[in-house]
């Protein structure tokens, strides 16, 4: 006898899918989610929750190739829901059977990048859920940064540096664990075990950081968001004005603050660098480790400056940091002779401030070639890893 995820769900996905024309849409139904979501699932965090509209799950429904009227059919009748606790712990809601079901159908078509993206897209849609349950009330950004700058590394998010990256490795390891177990057949007990599974890792993730989380609000513990002022070597003070920045570039240099300020300097990329500019890796080294002791306020100047120079680009927005365009952009501001851009002066004056301050060698020289590499180095540095937080 066939199972219910069969007889109803999956003959209709299968037939709807197996039109490349459909398979390709739904793919890009996730990246479009991703795209505009790009800023709340690249925080450091879990600041802001990622919506999904009642018409955005029925439109993903809709491209799977299932109606809500069939969802809801398999939810009346598939006996390891109906009747069960199950109903009562939200899993009734036809978005998860349906993106669950493309996910057993491209594993049965070995098409493994559709199925860990459908896999993900699932594990946005209960964090989503999970995130309104934890915190009912909102999140206080401030509080929020400074329980991910005092995490350590046994948080995925810590370690992974952002949320998607968090629920990345979580959907993608619950789905290399239970692959074969659960979705290897369509078994109606199987199908709604596999569900769980990936709720209750998704539910650990966002539980964990939310203890965390009210540990610090009961405390008074919160991340100082005024950033001040960064003094040169020659005494001149330089701040970034919020009023003249978007809450989107202010959100992305917050996170890759707190990112930067919290990890350790990347041995690899500082030796890239420095043979790309032919400076001493030592030297880029401890400059990096005297700013994150010393100057940390410099780096969310830098990059919202960087940010806000790449948003005055005609059609450029925050994805393209993950494109070829970013890194040559970034180093090219430094080429710009006579600029009378307050963003590319403010750069200049804190790179070369940041070098006076801490490397012997900068100082110490007036060719300009070689104060040159250096500062291209530094920036460099800055640009490849502000690439490297965002897109991998």
């Amino acid at each position: 006898m066939k199972s219910s995820v069969e007889q109803i769900l999956f003959k209709h996905v299968q037939a709807n899918l197996a039109k490349t024309e459909k398979e390709k849409h739904l793919v890009k139904l996730f990246m479009r989610y991703s795209d505009q979501n790009s800023e709340i699932l690249y925080d450091s965090g879990m600041t802001v929750r990622p919506m999904f509209h009642p018409s955005l799950d029925e439109e993903i429904v809709s491209a799977i190739g299932l109606s809500l009227d069939d969802c809801e059919e398999f939810i009346n009748t598939c006996p390891s829901i109906r009747g069960t606790s199950r109903r009562e712990k939200s899993f009734d809601k036809p978005i998860y059977h349906a993106l669950l079901t493309s996910v057993v159908y491209f594993l049965k078509r070995k098409k493994e990048r559709e199925a860990i993206l459908m896999n993900l897209f699932l594990a946005l849609r209960f964090y989503s859920s999970l995130h309104r349950k934890y915190f009912p009330h909102g999140v206080k950004k401030e509080i929020m940064d400074y329980t991910v700058s005092n995490l350590t590394n046994k948080f995925d998010i810590k370690a992974q540096g952002n949320l998607i990256k968090a629920l990345d490795k979580m959907a993608i390891n619950n789905l290399n664990t239970y692959r074969d177990k659960y979705l290897g057949e369509l078994d109606d007990e199987k199908f709604m075990l596999y569900m769980e599974s990936l709720r209750t890792r998704c539910n650990s993730l966002v539980q964990n950081i939310s203890d965390e989380y009210y540990t610090n609000w009961k405390a008074g513990n919160y991340m100082n968001t005024d950033r001040g002022e960064f003094t040169t070597s020659d005494g001149e003070s330089i701040q970034i004005e919020r009023t003249n920045a978007s809450s989107t570039v202010v959100q992305a240099a917050s996170a890759f603050s707190i990112w930067f300020n919290s990890s350790s300097v990347d041995l690899k990329l500082v030796d890239t660098v420095a043979k790309q500019t032919e400076t001493a890796p030592s030297t880029i080294r401890h400059v990096l480790e005297k700013i994150k002791e010393k100057d940390n306020q410099a780096i969310p100047i830098i990059s919202e400056n960087l940010f806000a120079l790449l948003l005055e680009e005609q059609g450029k927005t925050m994805n393209s940091i993950c494109s070829r365009f970013w890194v040559p952009f970034a180093i090219s501001q430094f080429s710009k002779t006579n600029t009378e851009n307050i963003l590319i002066i403010n750069i200049r004056k804190i790179l070369n401030s940041l070098l006076e301050k801490y490397s012997v060698k900068f100082a110490g020289t007036r060719r300009e070639a070689t104060r040159m590499n250096y500062r291209r180095a530094l920036l460099l540095y800055f640009a490849l890893l502000i690439q490297r937080h965002r897109c991998n």
